[in-house]
């Protein structure tokens, strides 16, 4: 039966009268579902449904539908997961999608496995192989795409290579790997997570610290001690916001325009929403217990952005509504048709945004919240230094005073005061890449013993 709400809010491209709607429907040369049912019927994971619900005696495909559908009407909070799903119909109970994998082995795979995401494998070479070579002896290899290069599947016959769509950024490899894995339920024990970032620095600094410290992150993998995460020391407090123009700026430490999506997932995750300090990235070695208790989540994977979905959050600030509510946010993303998010925007709906930002998106809140989840899980953790710089030089006491401090979450709620004058002139303005970054050598400055330093020279 067709159903005239389902149906405008799940292709939102198209409003008009239930008659209008349904001729649409009809006349769509898109193969396009009618109701929920339909769009549920063969991507529902009733196994994930049922566990999740067992005090629940539910078989078949239609009574799980049935119960979820009749569960929103009295629980919204409990099902619409994320402040976004508010605005569309979709299926949060889908499958996670395996376009082909090629290479499908296995039976030799070690305990330690590298993830990578390469968008594109025609860059696979360039991007990648330095690294793989100095990890080749203690780690597997999983490696997801988009755009395929079929020498590159041949010629790497010992590496798993999945095709995703396109959606997510990097998470789409972890949300794919991690449940892949768990799906042919693999014994690992870490996994190494890295992914083709376009700035040739920034790649770099988020893959040397595993060779720079290679001896000893494979000795802690080793350990009976379990640690929940190994990062590169790319240490980030928070999004800072200024509250006061004048020649001291005021900072208050916050997530600033990312709060929306960050304080949903924290949330969702029961973790600390105050916790500032992350690791910048989405680059670093996770265990398998914080593996399982995010990337296999099947309702986290279904909210991640795509060409076809609205994040209120990025459309608001793309597109400078500051002081929209998002109900009117998003009544303007549909009547004006602009751009639902990064995914999305092509030279029609981006004329009136200045620079399309790649920030404020639900997928950037993850990066925000994996040390915060280690913490909180009580695991222990460990942070390395870069392979260049003053970074290098510091010594295990610093580490442990920065865990102390990430710990303690001493950086919760502070404003601080920048004066920026001073630090271009003490420190010369070519050092740092723009003023965010400046600020952030600021605010560390205590945590690196004075020093400011451009963490991404490579020398």
């Amino acid at each position: 039966m067709f159903d005239h709400v389902f149906y405008s809010m799940h292709y939102n491209d198209i409003k008009g009268s239930k008659h209008m709607l349904l001729y649409h429907y009809k006349n769509s040369q898109q193969k396009r579902f009618q109701n929920f049912n339909e769009l549920c019927k063969d991507s529902f994971d009733i196994e994930y449904f049922k566990k999740e619900h067992s005090d629940v005696d539910l078989h078949t495909l239609e009574e799980c539908i049935k119960y979820y559908l009749s569960s929103i009407k009295i629980n919204l909070k409990k099902y619409i997961f994320f402040s976004n799903a508010v605005y569309r119909f979709y299926n949060p109970y889908a499958h996670v999608i395996y376009k082909n994998i090629y290479n499908n082995d296995l039976v030799n795979i070690s305990k330690y496995i590298c993830s990578i995401h390469c968008y594109d494998l025609n860059n696979f070479e360039v991007m990648f192989m330095e690294i793989m070579n100095g990890m080749k002896n203690h780690f597997s290899f999983i490696v997801t795409f988009v755009k395929i290069n079929e020498d590159i599947v041949k010629k790497y016959s010992n590496i798993i290579f999945i095709c995703t769509p396109n959606k997510g950024f990097d998470l789409i490899n972890k949300f794919t790997v991690s449940c892949f894995l768990k799906q042919h339920s693999v014994d690992y024990k870490y996994i190494c997570f890295f992914h083709s970032k376009n700035c040739k620095e920034r790649r770099k600094a988020y893959m040397n610290f595993l060779l720079y410290n290679y001896d000893n992150i494979i000795k802690s993998m080793d350990s009976e001690n379990e640690y929940g995460g190994l990062f590169p020391n790319l240490i980030r407090i928070g999004d800072p916001q200024i509250n006061l123009s004048s020649y001291r700026k005021r900072y208050e430490i916050s997530w600033g325009a990312n709060k929306y999506h960050v304080v949903d997932l924290c949330k969702y995750l029961n973790i600390e929403e105050n916790r500032y300090i992350f690791v910048e990235g989405n680059s670093y070695i996770l265990h398998k217990n914080i593996v399982e208790k995010i990337f296999t989540d099947i309702k986290l994977y279904n909210s991640l952005n795509h060409n076809s979905t609205v994040d209120l959050s990025w459309v608001k600030a793309s597109y400078n509504l500051h002081d929209t509510n998002y109900d009117k946010v998003f009544e303007k993303y549909h009547c004006h048709e602009l751009a639902g998010n990064l995914f999305a925007v092509n030279s029609i709906n981006s004329r009136r945004i200045k620079k399309p930002h790649r920030d404020f998106m639900f997928e950037h809140a993850f990066e925000r919240v994996i040390l915060n989840l280690v913490v909180n899980s009580g695991m222990d953790f460990k942070i390395y230094s870069l392979a260049y710089g003053i970074n290098n030089k510091f010594d295990e006491s610093y580490f442990n005073e920065l865990k102390n401090i990430i710990i303690e979450n001493e950086y919760g709620n502070k404003k601080l005061y920048f004066n920026k004058k001073f630090y271009l002139k003490k420190y010369n303005y070519l050092n740092f890449k723009d003023n965010n970054d400046m600020f952030y050598y600021f605010i560390n400055n205590g945590i690196y013993q004075g020093h400011v330093y451009n963490q991404y020279q490579i020398k």
